[in-house]
C-alpha cells in the first residue's frame, strides 16, 4: 500500500534512494513534485541528497514565489516548465546515473526495447541536442521532448529528466529501469549484437492475472505461508540490493503447500517489498484486493508439475541480460561452482514466454533449473527459496565472469568433459 506522505518527505526519501543506488553523487541530481494545489516541491541544490530533512525542500508557490531556507535546484525551471506544460506529468527526478550518462555521451537513447519490462516500465525516450547545464536553451530543448510526448528525455552529455503520470516512487523505477536498460545495452555488444524486440512482439501482453484468478477471501493463515511470506520479501529486498532485481523488474514466489504460494504483486516496489505485500495463490484463487505478478500463471504450472520445487525465481540482472538479448549460449561449464549449482541452462523464445507457458514450465526442473528467456531474463527454480536466490547469484555471477574475460579479450576455456564427468562420480 502507498504511503500517505507530505511531498517534502516523499522527496527525501527517494532522493536517498537515488544516491544509495548509485544514480547520483552526493550533491547531484534533483526532483520535485506538483501537489494538488499547483504548488511545486523541489530539492535545493548543493546539499547532501542522502540526508535531506523535510525543513531542505524548497516550496515554489504557483506565482513563482521561492520559500524555503536554501536555494532550489539550478534546474528547477525545467521542472517547473514540465509540470506546468504537461500538467498530466505529477513528477520529475534528474539524476546522474553512470549508464545514462554514457548513453547521452554518445548522443544516443537507451534500447529500452531489448528486454520486455525494461521497455514497460520506461519506455521510450526523447533525444534532446547539448545545451549549457543551467540555462534556459536547455530548458526550451528538453521542453521540446516533453511537448513531442515523452515521458523521459536524454540530455546530449548530461544525463536524462524522467517524468511520471503517477508520482515520484513511478518516476524513480522508470528512471532505474532506464538505466538498467543502458547497462544491458552496454553490457551486451561484450557477447555479440543485441537484437530487440519486434514492433508486434512490444504489444504482447500476458493474460492478466486477475482475470486468470478470480478474488477469494483469506480466512486465517497458516505458519507455513507466514514463513513463507517472511523468507520471500527477505530475500526480494536482498536481490534488490544486490542489483539482482530492480524495484519494478523481477518477481519471486515461494510454494505454501501443493496447492498455493506466494509471490511478488504486480506494480510492486522488490526494494522495499514486505510479507504483507505479497499475493497468495490457492487453489486458483488469488487472495482479495491483491494482484499477483503477471506471470504467477506460469509459476502456478511450475509447482503443478515439480514438486521437488518450492521456489521460481524470473529477473533481469544486466549481465545475464547480456545472454538474452544476443545469441550467444550461456555456458554453465565456466567452472565447478556455476556447473554444480546451474546444471543445465534450457533457452527460450520472447514468444513461447506468452504462447508455450507449458514447454517452459516442463522443462524446468532441477536438473535444468535456469532457462535464458530471450529479451525477457532469466528464470531459476530451487528446491528452497534460499537455493533458488543461490542459483540466481550464481548466474548472474557466472555471466560477469564470462563478460569480464570477453573484455580481456581472451577466449574462455571451459570445463572439459573430463572434469564434468569427474563431478558426477
Amino acid at each position: 500500500m502507498q504511503e500517505m506522505l507530505h511531498p517534502a518527505e516523499e522527496l527525501c526519501r527517494i532522493m536517498e534512494r537515488i544516491y544509495d543506488v548509485e544514480m547520483t553523487s552526493l550533491t547531484g541530481g534533483n526532483a520535485s513534485i506538483m501537489d494538488n494545489e499547483g504548488v511545486m516541491w523541489v530539492t535545493p541544490t548543493s546539499i547532501d541528497k542522502k540526508s535531506l530533512t523535510r525543513e531542505d525542500i524548497v516550496k515554489i508557490l504557483p506565482d513563482g514565489t521561492v520559500e524555503g531556507k536554501h536555494k532550489p535546484t539550478s534546474e528547477y525551471h525545467i521542472h517547473r516548465s514540465i509540470l506546468l506544460k504537461r500538467p498530466d506529468i505529477k513528477a520529475v527526478i534528474h539524476a546522474h546515473a553512470p549508464a545514462t550518462v554514457t548513453m547521452s555521451v554518445l548522443n544516443q537513447v537507451p534500447e529500452t526495447r531489448l528486454a520486455g519490462k525494461i521497455y514497460e516500465v520506461a519506455g521510450l525516450p526523447g533525444l534532446t541536442p547539448y545545451a549549457l547545464p543551467g540555462s534556459m536553451k536547455l530548458v526550451d530543448t528538453v521542453m521540446q521532448a516533453f511537448e513531442n510526448g515523452y515521458d523521459s528525455a536524454i540530455l546530449e552529455k548530461h544525463s536524462a529528466f524522467v517524468g511520471s503520470k503517477k508520482g515520484l516512487l513511478d518516476a524513480f523505477q522508470k528512471f532505474e529501469a532506464l538505466d538498467i536498460g543502458a547497462r544491458i545495452q552496454i553490457n551486451s555488444h561484450m557477447l555479440g549484437t543485441p537484437k530487440r524486440i519486434s514492433d508486434s512482439g512490444l504489444l504482447r501482453r500476458m493474460e492478466g492475472a486477475e482475470t486468470i484468478f478470480p478474488e477469494k477471501e483469506v480466512i486465517g493463515r497458516t505458519c507455513v505461508e507466514l514463513d513463507a511470506r517472511r523468507v520471500l520479501s527477505d530475500i526480494v529486498r536482498r536481490g534488490y540490493t544486490k542489483k539482482l532485481f530492480a524495484s519494478a523488474v523481477g518477481v519471486m514466489s515461494v510454494r505454501t503447500g501443493n496447492q498455493g504460494f506466494v509471490i511478488t504483486p504486480a506494480g510492486g516496489d522488490n526494494g522495499k517489498m514486505a510479507p504483507e505485500d505479497l499475493v497468495l495463490i490457492e487453489e486458483g484463487y488469488r487472495e482479495k484486493g491483491k494482484v499477483p505478478h503477471e506471470t504467477a500463471p506460469l509459476h502456478k504450472r511450475i509447482y503443478e508439475l515439480h514438486p521437488e520445487i518450492y521456489s521460481v525465481i524470473l529477473a533481469s540482472p544486466v549481465y545475464a541480460m547480456g545472454f538474452a538479448v544476443t545469441d550467444t549460449v550461456y555456458e554453465t561449464t565456466l567452472y565447478p561452482e556455476s556447473y554444480g549449482v546451474l546444471k543445465q541452462c534450457s533457452r527460450y523464445t520472447y514468444e513461447e514466454l506468452f504462447e508455450s507457458w507449458e514447454k517452459i514450465a516442463e522443462g524446468l526442473d532441477l536438473e535444468h533449473p535456469v532457462a535464458v528467456i530471450q529479451n525477457y531474463g532469466v528464470l531459476l527454480a530451487g528446491p528452497t527459496p534460499i537455493l533458488a536466490f543461490d542459483k540466481l547469484e550464481v548466474c548472474e555471477s557466472g555471466a560477469q565472469s564470462i563478460h569480464e574475460s570477453k573484455r580481456m579479450g581472451i577466449k574462455i576455456p571451459l570445463m572439459t568433459q573430463g572434469q564434468i564427468d569427474e563431478m558426477s562420480e
